[in-house]
């Protein structure tokens, strides 16, 4: 349920750094710049890694058994 707000996040970042009509006021862009890299980094942090830290250390383990 996360993944839609921050995908709403998203896309509200991209219309105030992409939005002309406040006059060109830095301060929309910077808030929507931040508010893009934020839920970016918080979707990549949910979506897991295809290398599990765990199976990584089970396949060095039993290498060194055999």
């Amino acid at each position: 349920m996360n993944f839609i707000f921050y995908y709403l996040a998203i896309f509200i970042g991209l219309c105030l750094l992409l939005n002309d009509s406040f006059f060109g006021l830095v301060y929309f862009k910077i808030i929507g710049l931040i508010l893009v890299m934020f839920s970016v980094y918080k979707l990549q942090s949910k979506i897991p890694c295809k290398t599990d830290e765990t199976k990584v250390l089970n396949s060095i383990e039993e290498d060194e058994n055999i």
